[in-house]
């Protein structure tokens, strides 16, 4: 693998760049990734210059960032299977602990990244090195409201700024704290849960900023957890919120018992963990048919792939999409690609009136007339639109994430 990282670069800086999302990482001018996309026969140039100088000498210019939401992963269908043996388990003790990170990505020591890239993972030096000026050599500069200008700024010496390859980076120091679970696991001295015969033995599951650790509702099981909590809050920087955090027990443990144990823990005790609650999926109403939609963009391959499921107010399915589609560079691109498809589709087998159920914001809002899309897949847009004016009182619909993996769920 370090043979592969460090053998010499190609031409690879447009294909880097076209796989980014459009609109994240906004610098201090507001200049989005998609200017450098649409751009990219006049910037394209000094972009690859640029890249190559500092692939080549190691140096990198100082960067501006802004940092705006957190690393969401969606583990929350396994979270809210778990949750809900816990809440129907009469048979034995046991828990779940959410645990809030306090501010996550910002305590990244640098120091402990280096060291896991290098001695723990056994990275490339040269690379290593690399990583770490992308790193360290960020600045934050601060806007005067009131003259509009440029005044000041900041030079972190920890953290992370959000950006494509900070998840990566977030992941790999987070791989520490897993490590750490498995061990005292494999040492009999976390339990971990199994929900079923022949399920595997879970015992956390990590998010951006928050963490879910299961395990047996004992002494042991609470002290060991957070001996390990202090091991790595040390070497990370990491600080647990524990007005924040909660642990959630099984109705076998008695009420004497889990004041106990969540004083061990320092966090308290709630019937249940309110985040990954998923919503069920609603029928429309009679008459109705209801479209799920949901695309999806692999990195590095220029491919994606289309997912619909129309059912009726029965939840009966009626019809569906699965397709594959080439030469594709965004997510925002498969996202404009699956609601054409579906509107297509719903046209050409006369199904309306319609719902069309979507977790992509951006594509609803244009679709809904709300805003004018005026990027590169605004004529697909438009296409959507002219379907949607031949199915009286058709429209799409924002709807989170999770009701849509449920949906997925109970189709099968």
């Amino acid at each position: 693998m370090n043979l592969e990282l460090c053998a010499p670069y190609q031409d690879d800086e447009k294909a880097a760049l076209f796989q980014m999302y459009p609109t994240k990482s906004l610098g201090p001018d507001g200049m989005p990734l998609e200017f450098f996309q649409k751009y990219w026969d006049v910037v394209g140039g000094e972009v690859s210059m640029a890249v190559r100088s500092f692939l080549v000498t190691g140096r990198l210019a100082r960067q501006s960032a802004f940092i705006p939401g957190r690393l969401i992963t969606d583990n929350s269908l396994i979270a809210n299977e778990v949750c809900h043996f816990i809440n129907t388990n009469v048979s034995e003790g046991v828990m779940s602990l959410k645990l809030d990170m306090s501010k996550a990505y910002d305590r990244m020591e640098w120091i402990f990244l280096e060291v896991v890239l290098l001695d723990q993972l056994g990275f490339d030096e040269h690379w290593v090195k690399l990583v770490m000026q992308c790193v360290s050599t960020v600045s934050y500069s601060f806007r005067i409201l009131i003259n509009g200008k440029l005044c000041g700024s900041l030079n972190p010496t920890r953290g992370l700024r959000q950006g494509n390859l900070s998840p990566y980076l977030f992941l790999i120091c987070a791989e520490v704290f897993s490590v750490l679970l498995e061990k005292k696991t494999s040492f009999g001295l976390l339990q971990g849960i199994t929900i079923c015969f022949g399920a595997p033995n879970i015992h956390h599951l990590l998010f951006a900023d928050n963490s879910l650790l299961f395990g047996k509702a004992s002494e042991n099981e609470c002290i060991n957890i957070r001996s390990i909590l202090a091991d790595y809050e040390a070497a990370y920087g990491q600080q647990i919120n524990l007005l924040k955090s909660e642990v959630v027990f099984s109705r076998v443990v008695f009420n004497v018992t889990s004041t106990t144990l969540a004083g061990l823990l320092e966090v308290r005790t709630v019937e249940k963990h309110e985040k990954w609650v998923l919503k069920p999926w609603v029928s429309p109403p009679a008459g109705w048919l209801k479209a799920n939609l949901d695309g999806a963009f692999q990195m590095g391959t220029n491919q994606g792939g289309i997912g619909v499921v129309f059912r009726d107010s029965t939840a009966s399915v009626v019809g569906g999409i699965c397709l594959k589609v080439f030469n594709v560079y965004t997510p925002k691109m498969v996202e404009a690609f699956t609601g054409r498809a579906a509107s297509e589709f719903a046209v050409e087998f006369h199904l309306s009136p319609l719902v069309f159920e979507y977790d992509c914001s951006k594509v609803v809002k244009a679709c809904s007339g709300y805003v004018e899309d005026e990027s590169a897949f605004g004529h697909v847009i438009a296409d959507i639109k002219t379907d949607l004016s031949t199915m009286p009182c058709s429209f799409f619909a924002h709807v989170f994430r999770e009701s849509n993996l449920v949906h997925c769920r109970q189709i099968g």
